[in-house]
Formats: C-alpha cells, sequence, structure tokens
C-alpha cells in the first residue's frame, strides 16, 4: 500500500503513518464502515413484499424497472 500510495500521488509515507491514518478515519466514522445505500435497501424492500419476481410478474417488473431508474436519477 505504501508503495501504491508513492506511485500514485508521489507522496512518500511510512508504513506506520498509514496505519495511523486508516486507524483515525475507523475512530471517526466509529467503525461503521458499511454503507446501505437506496439500491440494496430497494432490493431488500422487494424481496420482503415478493416483488422481486420480475421474470413471473408483470407488476413486479414495472415496479423493479421504475424504481431502478428513479434512483439512478436521484444518485446523479
Amino acid at each position: 500500500m505504501v508503495k501504491l500510495v508513492q506511485q500514485e500521488w508521489s507522496i512518500e509515507i511510512k508504513r506506520q503513518d498509514l496505519y495511523d491514518l486508516e486507524e483515525s478515519i475507523i475512530r471517526m466514522l466509529d467503525f461503521d464502515l458499511k454503507y446501505s445505500g437506496p439500491l440494496a435497501f430497494l432490493e431488500r424492500f422487494q424481496r420482503v413484499y415478493n416483488l422481486d419476481q420480475v421474470k413471473k410478474d408483470k407488476e413486479a417488473f414495472a415496479i423493479n424497472y421504475f424504481s431502478r431508474n428513479f434512483i439512478r436519477c436521484i444518485l446523479r
């Protein structure tokens, strides 16, 4: 990783400094490293309400199609 930092950004850094930086970032995030975005929420929501059967159900397909496009527009 130290070599990658040096190659990418031309910064010389010691391994321990990199560890310390990573530790401080993780502590600032309060060890909450999992990001659950809107697409993950949508997939879980569809499974809960049996709307993930897009090949069998036309309405489920329509909900899936429009909600994914809506989320893509929001994320832009």
